[in-house]
């Protein structure tokens, strides 16, 4: 069974970007776990946090690479501008041809699919930490801008918060494929 990882942006005393009162740390915290119960029935899942707390970009990198075999890295962020009305969905990879290429093209076609009034900006390559630190493919997709007052608002809602992981996650079986079900021995050991 493939491994992934998904990487819940910032945490703890790190909120990320604030909008209209909402913090990117929680919103991309929910959105997460959503991914995640969407690819447990297709993947192994990892986690950077699965709770309000910090976690440095370091530690990260370096967690999703000391796991191993891993088939994908997710980092999950809400974006911010001094420019107010800007909005929209974005994805990065790191810069140069890359094994994660293909992943952002796959998650982007379902994020443009979903959301068809929301902005396309684009597939973009940057030198985040996350993306240049980790081994294996490696993405981070900025679900929209919180620092544009209707669209904190709108990713507030639990059911758009769904959506986008349902975006992101189809994306990554689309992607990779995806074991339809588990076995009864991975059902047991994912209980235990």
């Amino acid at each position: 069974m493939k491994r992934i990882v998904i990487d819940p942006g910032h945490g703890g005393q790190d909120s990320g970007a604030v909008g209209s009162g909402i913090r990117e740390s929680d919103v991309v915290l929910s959105i997460a776990y959503k991914v995640r119960a969407i690819l447990e029935n297709h993947f192994e899942v990892f986690m950077t946090r699965d709770s309000d707390t910090f976690v440095s970009l370091n530690y990260r990198s370096n967690y999703a690479n000391g796991l191993g075999d891993i088939a994908a890295f997710i980092s999950i962020h809400c974006n911010s501008a001094t420019n107010t009305s800007a909005r929209g969905w974005e994805i990065f990879t790191s810069k140069g041809d890359t094994g994660a290429d293909p992943l952002p093209a796959s998650i982007g076609k379902r994020y443009a699919a979903r959301f068809q009034d929301l902005p396309a900006r684009g597939l973009k390559e940057a030198n985040f930490s996350v993306l240049q630190n980790t081994t294996m493919p490696a993405v981070l997709v900025e679900c929209c801008f919180l620092s544009n007052a209707d669209e904190a608002h709108w990713i507030s809602s639990d059911e758009i918060q769904q959506q986008h992981a349902e975006a992101i996650a189809d994306g990554i079986i689309d992607h990779l494929g995806g074991d339809s079900e588990l076995t009864l021995e991975q059902r047991v050991t994912r209980i235990e």
